[in-house]
């Protein structure tokens, strides 16, 4: 060993970390999420859309929260009830 870090970046030990990293490949998949926290998120983008949208036109900002509080509530329960149904498999 000529360099005080040789060891730890040999040629030999990069060739062998990129062995051990190709016999352990995998496919990821993305996490499962459920419908509930999806119509969550849904619903508060969409809130907000329309809070934001109503106070930029000049509503009142209590009658646009009170406006964007239902419209949220019922776009949340539309897309928990009629959501994305997830095909089974056979």
């Amino acid at each position: 060993m000529d360099k005080p870090g040789e060891m730890w970046w040999s040629s030999s030990s990069t060739a062998l970390r990129l062995d051990k990293l190709a016999a352990m490949s995998f496919h990821l998949r993305p996490p499962s999420v459920d419908k509930g926290v999806s119509a969550f998120f849904w619903a508060l983008g969409f809130f907000l859309y329309l809070w934001l949208g109503m106070i930029a036109i000049g509503v009142s900002k209590g009658t646009a929260l009170v406006l964007s509080a239902v419209a949220g509530a019922a776009i949340f329960l539309y897309i928990r009830l009629y959501g994305e149904d997830r095909a089974t498999r056979a």
